[in-house]
């Protein structure tokens, strides 16, 4: 974004991080739903953490708060 909307210098670097980013997202969410299946979460538990990938920094407090209510021990 810097590179593209500040310097515009190149978009070939939006391309490559932005292909990165979006793999990384890709690459949550997947183990978001393999971790919900494997420790069983409810529904909401699942939906929430997938939520939580959106917004910045918000999968931070949502681990917090998985590990004070139990949803990530075996």
């Amino acid at each position: 974004m810097f590179l593209k909307y500040v310097t515009g210098i190149t978009d070939v670097g939006v391309s490559i991080f932005g292909a990165l980013h979006g793999g990384m997202f890709l690459i949550y969410l997947a183990i978001a739903l393999i971790t919900a299946i494997t420790l069983r979460w409810p529904w909401r538990v699942t939906a929430l953490s997938i939520i939580a990938a959106v917004p910045p920094l918000t999968t931070i407090p949502l681990e917090i708060w998985l590990r004070r209510r139990g949803h990530l021990s075996c």
